[in-house]
């Protein structure tokens, strides 16, 4: 984990909140989101690249489904 002055470095806090977005987007615990037109949720993971990569696939996947 690298301090780059954006995402906090306290372990514990991050796995607590990592859970409770799990929660949310696995096991679609908590009614958050919109019945109509929700959001797309992405579970990322890996090096900086990688998660760019990831998001960019799903931002093309999302564009040819709305054509």
């Amino acid at each position: 984990m690298e301090n780059d002055g954006i995402h906090p470095t306290d372990l514990s806090y991050r796995d607590e909140v990592d859970v409770i977005f799990k929660q949310i987007y696995r096991e679609q615990r908590f009614s958050v989101m919109p019945i109509n037109n929700p959001p797309v949720f992405i579970e990322l993971w890996g090096a900086r690249e990688d998660r760019l990569n990831s998001l960019e696939q799903v931002i093309q996947r999302e564009k040819n489904e709305r054509i």
